[in-house]
């Protein structure tokens, strides 16, 4: 689950649920580098891996099975290191809501493609907690702009 004070795992064992915040430690890269958890996605060709978008440094790459991060920021190519949103395409790549762009994201290649107000976009900043995705695939990101 994704808060503003952390992670939390849930994991059910037996007859109950045991509840684990899994929360960052400056320095620590083998640890979640923000408690403020803005979004989080299930990856679309491996479900024991978890993408956590955060509030201020960048995107991670949990394998729940190790309990291993691996950490997407600026220093690797995306435009901004708030990721507000998460959402899979048809082809399972990422599309992420940031405060400079939408980006696309290939999670086999690294690949990073950002779309900004020159390709269209009405706003380069979008919203946490505005997006969804329709029965027919089409991604929905909202942002500050409103089009006329």
């Amino acid at each position: 689950m994704a808060t503003e004070k952390g992670l939390i795992r849930a994991r059910e064992e037996e007859d109950k649920v045991d509840f684990k915040i899994l929360k960052s430690e400056k320095g620590r890269a083998d640890r979640v580098l923000s408690d403020y958890i803005s979004c989080l996605a299930t990856d679309p060709n491996d479900d024991q891996v978890l993408w956590i978008g955060t509030q201020g440094v960048g995107l991670s790459r949990l394998d729940v099975r190790s309990m291993k991060f691996e950490h997407f920021t600026t220093q690797n190519g995306f435009p901004n290191d708030a990721v507000y949103s998460i959402l899979n395409d048809e082809k399972g790549r990422f599309w992420m809501g940031t405060n400079s762009g939408l980006v696309r994201f290939n999670q086999k290649t690294k690949e990073i493609k950002t779309y900004t107000v020159e390709y269209g976009l009405p706003s380069n900043e979008f919203n946490m907690r505005s997006w969804g995705k329709a029965l027919d695939g089409t991604l929905f990101f909202g942002n500050f702009n409103i089009l006329k």
